[in-house]
């Protein structure tokens, strides 16, 4: 039920979008920035002493659709007892230029923004060690929502999403992330995220921050 509802919310994404900027979904459009790019780090969440890594990347098959995949595996202790979790998804994304209005007249908000809506597929495996034995568990799901980005300076770029999960339940995510150019192909990425998840019904709370290294290609 929840990945028809991602499945009917990224068309509407999408076709929402389209109608009203009036784009032509067939014809290039202009982007600011790649989406040709590999990415790794270390992420921290907000309890059960939750760390680890992850990576993650993206390719343009075209000038306006990208390809997506991140994996990321942690570990963690709750009330003593031992836990790992990994992630994998797969996803597809349009993006494009915010250039619908008078360059000469746009906002500064609205200068220099990619905006990106993204759907795709997730898996989540659980395996937690108790003094009575191990267990483990795995969940499917979909994702959706929108991206946006955009340059705050000559070598740095800010950027938003929400996005909505149909893993834990059906949540939205909520990210704000920072990136600094150090060379033309190496950045250096901070990011927070947020879930809005009821932690009576969800065993981890996944609110985290990361550090990662990106590097950029053609």
């Amino acid at each position: 039920m929840h990945t028809r509802r991602v499945l009917l919310l990224s068309a509407l994404l999408l076709s929402g979008t389209a109608q009203a900027y009036d784009l032509d979904l067939s014809k290039t459009k202009p982007s600011v920035f790649s989406y040709n790019y590999i990415e790794g780090g270390y992420v921290i969440y907000d309890e059960q002493e939750r760390d680890g890594i992850f990576i993650d990347g993206s390719y343009g098959v075209t000038k306006n659709y990208n390809l997506t995949a991140a994996y990321s595996n942690t570990s963690g202790s709750v009330a003593g007892n031992d836990f790992k979790v990994s992630n994998f998804a797969l996803g597809v994304g349009y993006h494009f230029k915010w250039d619908f209005t008078n360059p000469k007249r746009s906002h500064f908000l609205v200068k220099e923004l990619d905006v990106n809506p993204v759907a795709g597929v997730e898996s989540t495996k659980t395996v937690v060690d108790t003094p009575f034995g191990s267990s483990s568990d795995s969940e499917g799901g979909a994702y959706a929502g929108v991206k946006m980005r955009k340059r705050f300076m000559p070598q740095a770029e800010i950027a938003a999403a929400v996005i909505y999960h149909t893993n834990f339940d059906g949540i939205f995510a909520f990210s704000m992330e920072a990136l600094w150019e150090v060379t033309r192909d190496l950045f250096i990425r901070a990011s927070g995220e947020h879930y809005d998840e009821d932690p009576y019904i969800n065993f981890f709370d996944n609110d985290n921050v990361a550090l990662s290294v990106r590097y950029q290609f053609k």
